[in-house]
């Protein structure tokens, strides 16, 4: 895939005391340049910590899981290799449903 490489544009602001102490609070929270939160905030993208980063890609993986789960699940009930009990089939429901749910209360 190709990489798109754009140029960057220096900038000059004035920005009041209290503005400029806001943007350097939220830059060193989340440890990354006063550029980073300025372009995430003029892109609309959500201002998100490390710790917050770190959650989205657990909840990625484990969904992943789920999701490869589910694909052998019905291959092999598509196949009739398969008796899947009630039981089985109610622990896979509800994996799903608590991690939509923790994606849910974090979003």
């Amino acid at each position: 895939m190709a990489t798109i490489r754009t140029k960057s544009t220096k900038l000059s602001v004035s920005l009041k005391n209290d503005e400029y102490h806001k943007l350097t609070l939220t830059a060193s929270s989340r440890e990354v340049p006063l550029s980073r939160v300025i372009s995430d905030a003029l892109n609309n993208r959500r201002l998100i910590t490390d710790e917050d980063r770190k959650i989205l890609i657990q909840m990625r993986q484990d969904l992943s899981r789920v999701g490869a789960n589910l694909n052998q699940l019905s291959h092999h009930l598509n196949a009739g290799r398969l008796d899947i009990d009630a039981k089985d089939a109610t622990e896979v429901i509800k994996s799903v449903k608590d991690t939509v749910s923790k994606i849910k209360e974090y979003l």
